[in-house]
């Protein structure tokens, strides 16, 4: 399970597997991870992955407490479901598309990121995060691209379930003799 740089390592996993795997990124320069209005274009040809938006993963939110030891209960991770854009930038149209399809056939070709692909404290227990392409709407996107001008070709991805470890703990006190005398005494009084 991650800690609290969980949200992070997920930006720098996502960032290390498009390097790795796109010969159009081979520059550090050629994908950034800025908000779109950060972002200067130029002749370059880049690729920028913002994430927009953090929600928790309701169904996980409710599960049990994990014994930590004899003596200790440890509360349940926070779940994330992570949203990002992907958004091509290059001086040509069809280079951009160029981009946008080899990024949208990474993150097809890895569904399931774990493993020696993750980063940072993603890389310390049995993590195992899903990558979906989620349809959006017109409206989506426009929020985004509210403050950068002009609007971009973009798609959607949700990175779920991150997972970062609670810190709370829990005492617990264990029973470690049962005494049933007074229960017994009072059951035969009441028989008599």
């Amino acid at each position: 399970m991650a800690d609290h740089t969980a949200i992070y390592s997920v930006g720098e996993t996502l960032a290390k597997l498009l390097r790795d795997n796109m010969r159009e990124l081979a520059s550090p320069d050629s994908l950034t991870l800025l908000a779109p209005e950060e972002i200067e274009i130029d002749d370059t040809a880049r690729l920028n992955l913002y994430l927009y938006e953090v929600k928790e993963e309701k169904h996980l939110k409710n599960q049990e407490l994990e014994e930590v030891n004899s003596n200790e209960l440890r509360y349940p991770p926070l779940s994330l479901n992570l949203f990002y854009v992907l958004t091509p930038y290059a001086k040509d149209k069809r280079d951009e598309h160029r981009i946008l399809g080899e990024a949208m056939r990474t993150f097809h070709d890895n569904p399931i990121l774990k493993g020696e692909v993750l980063q940072g404290s993603l890389t310390e227990g049995d993590e195992e995060l899903y990558l979906i392409l989620i349809p959006t709407s017109l409206e989506n996107p426009s929020k985004i691209f509210s403050h950068a001008k002009p609007y971009r070709l973009s798609v959607c991805y949700e990175v779920r379930s991150v997972k970062i470890e609670s810190r709370r703990k829990e005492k617990v006190v264990r029973v470690e003799e049962r005494k049933i005398e007074y229960y017994q005494m009072k059951m035969r009084r009441e028989m008599e």
